[in-house]
């Protein structure tokens, strides 16, 4: 048995840009697994990297893992095969019976001296050990290579051919390669070959390997290819001659479009630059996919591209893209003059033409929501009337470019058109309408002298949102998301916790669920949960640990930096020596309550039925301790209350040594399940205890 670099590569038609680098980190990966579990390798077995990390091998057309240490052929394992129960194997003159010889012929099993008896869960049954393993890489690999890819998660899978499978692009090409030695085998229905296939238009002949080893090096050498995106992403780098490629996101998705990148430079009429400098831009970004040259803040006629060949005399072909960007920016330009000629009312008046949902009505009535909730929530803000006024112009204007020939065309610069053709550049007014639809809205905050209002106008729209979708039950599925709510969610949240108890999660709702219904406010528990779930999913990212955050969120919560407050106070709770005792003490208390259901026990304690001193001592350092929590409520200071809880160490461990609670008088019997109950709500101030580690 040998141990040599496994290689795998599989070429396809054109991959989505998104999917490639999702192919380069997770197909290698998923297939050492894959390997691991056939016996082919172990934890010895590494992914193939260099001093830089683990190599990320795919382009546009093709995809590939480099696995270290990969044996040629499956390592041997006895396993054992359970089969009927004992007492169904024999009948009562002790012959076989039909579910013996069943599971014997179905073992493999001619010599009934093999089977064993095994015991699980105390009931006996027959067995066999079976020799498992021995399977040569060459008989194995197109198999597992193929369900590897037919497991593969993406947004949309195709057929191709007559085939019943489906994978993201059809493939052309498979090569299975383990050391020097090429297997042969069939993949999603393409046969393998012996031999790899370069660049289409650099280099589009086939060639061979020496080596599984050799992949990269033989794909540059050979192919023109930069196989690993990382280093193809150092090569456009390089090529910017010192400055940084802008926006990344353009970088990452030209990095995966390309096999062998030269950056050229182009340039457009400098009449152009009379445009928003955002129109132009987003035109060379979005259609284009070319970076636009900025000179001290100010755009140039200048632009960068990047190309997948060398031709040797490129001239005619920047002269192709500056003629296809230039028609493309006189659209632009005609887009902003008919655009101009529309008032804000005119605009709004079309919106009446454009469905929001089906069931909640079109844009404009969907502006007069966002109006009516604005008005409400910036009255709960410290904004001064000015500016209460300057979000209501925002959010009555935000939303109204929709009807305009720019956001036909480019939909990403909604809020930026209806800025440029509906309000004073320098007015605040622009400033939110311009920043409600920027994907980082913390770095927008951060541009405004009072980021309140913009606060203010986010809540309007996430809530309007949520609320609306949840109405009409289009709730996120799984991965489907299709109004983009869980992003709403977070928004919601994050705001929410910057705004620390100027706002409460619950009024918010209250206030958006009636302007969508006055008569009957409709019910939004649902969006309530579904916000603190985000909440949740955002403090588990961030190290929170999920028994805290079970423990809080069973109590109700107004206002959503408790959360994370108190998630701070019981780890600090945690690491107290009476922690683990004070936790168990709750779970015991739980299961007293909860089988004294037969019982009606008072609201209140009556001490004057206390016996003994412990129920006295008990009594009398829960009112202190309840005394002083509700000063240290009032200040939200959770470490406090938390540390007066762990003072009850000492009595509550006198009281359940000594005191029996269920008395045989009913009388004492009530009125110390009364105490506990009291002891209960006290222990719940900040959260169920019993559910820290994982009670």
């Amino acid at each position: 048995m040998t141990t040599e670099t496994l290689l795998v590569e599989i070429r396809s038609e054109d991959l989505p840009p998104a999917q490639v680098r999702a192919l380069a980190t997770s197909f290698p990966q998923q297939l050492r697994n894959a390997l691991i579990t056939a016996g082919f390798a172990d934890e010895n077995s590494t992914l193939a990297a260099d001093e830089n990390g683990v190599l990320s091998l795919a382009t546009p057309r093709r995809f590939a893992a480099l696995i270290n240490q990969v044996c040629s052929t499956s390592a041997q394992f006895q396993q054992c095969q359970r089969g009927p129960a004992l007492a169904a194997c024999y009948d009562a003159q002790g012959k076989p019976t039909k579910a013996l010889n069943g599971f014997m012929h179905s073992a493999q099993v001619r010599d009934p001296s093999a089977l064993i008896t095994i015991e699980e869960k105390g009931r006996e049954y027959i067995a066999v050990n079976k020799n498992c393993g021995g399977i040569a890489l060459a008989d194995a690999l197109a198999d597992i290579v193929q369900t590897v890819l037919l497991a593969v998660n993406a947004p949309r899978l195709m057929h191709w051919g007559d085939h019943a499978f489906k994978f993201i692009r059809p493939l052309s090409g498979v090569l299975l390669m383990h050391g020097s030695e090429v297997l042969n085998g069939s993949v999603l229905g393409i046969a393998t070959t012996a031999h790899s296939i370069g660049h289409p238009t650099l280099a589009p002949q086939e060639f061979l390997l020496p080596h599984a080893d050799a992949y990269e090096q033989t794909l540059a050498e050979s192919g023109c290819i930069i196989v690993d995106i990382r280093k193809r992403k150092q090569a456009i780098v390089a090529q910017f001659n010192g400055s940084t490629p802008q926006p990344q996101t353009l970088l990452e998705e030209v990095t995966s479009m390309c096999e062998q990148p030269t950056v050229y430079r182009g340039e457009i009429d400098k009449d152009f630059l009379a445009l928003p400098a955002f129109c132009v831009e987003e035109c060379m970004v979005k259609h284009q996919r070319f970076f636009p040259i900025y000179e001290q803040g100010v755009l140039t006629p200048a632009y960068r591209l990047i190309a997948d060949n060398h031709p040797a005399h490129p001239t005619g072909m920047i002269n192709g893209f500056n003629t296809v960007l230039r028609a493309r920016l006189r659209d632009v330009e005609f887009y902003l003059q008919e655009d101009k000629k529309l008032s804000l009312a005119a605009a709004q008046d079309k919106l009446e033409h454009i469905v929001y949902h089906r069931q909640l009505g079109n844009q404009r009535q969907r502006l007069q929501r966002l109006r009516a909730i604005a008005t409400a929530i910036s009255a709960d803000l410290p904004l001064r009337a000015e500016q209460q006024q300057q979000v209501i112009a925002a959010a009555t204007i935000c939303k109204s470019d929709l009807p305009t020939l720019m956001i036909g065309e480019y939909p990403e610069l909604e809020g930026l058109m209806a800025a440029f053709y509906f309000c004073d550049d320098d007015s605040a007014v622009a400033d939110l309408v311009r920043a409600h639809n920027r994907r980082d809205w913390q770095a927008a905050a951060a541009t405004m002298p009072d980021p309140n209002g913009l606060y203010a106008l986010l809540l309007t729209l996430q809530l309007e949102k949520l609320v609306g979708m949840f109405s009409v039950g289009e709730k996120p599925s799984g991965s489907k998301d299709p109004h983009g709510l869980r992003t709403a969610a977070a928004i919601t949240s994050g705001i929410l916790s910057v705004c620390q108890r100027q706002l409460s999660l619950d009024d918010l709702l209250e206030k958006v669920a009636t302007v969508f219904s006055p008569s009957a406010p409709i019910d939004t528990s649902e969006v309530k949960h579904f916000i603190i779930e985000r909440k949740r999913q955002e403090l588990l990212e961030a190290g929170r640990a999920a028994a805290t955050l079970n423990a809080i969120l069973t109590q109700p919560h107004f206002y959503l930096c408790d959360i994370e407050e108190k998630a701070t106070a019981l780890t600090k709770f945690l690491r107290l020596p009476e922690a683990a005792a004070l936790i168990e003490t709750h779970k015991r208390l739980n299961n007293i309550l909860r089988k004294s259901t037969d019982v009606e026990i008072p609201t209140t304690v009556d001490s004057a039925l206390f016996s003994q001193e412990e129920e006295h001592a008990l009594y009398q350092q829960l009112n202190l301790q309840q005394q002083q929590n509700a000063r240290a409520a009032e200040q939200h200071d959770y470490a406090t209350i938390l540390a007066n809880t762990a003072k009850m160490h000492d009595p509550i461990d006198r009281f359940f040594a000594e005191v029996l609670v269920n008395d045989k008088d009913p009388t004492l019997r009530r009125n110390r399940l009364a105490l506990l109950m009291q002891l209960h709500r006290f222990f719940n101030t900040v959260g169920d205890l019993s559910k820290l580690f994982g009670g």
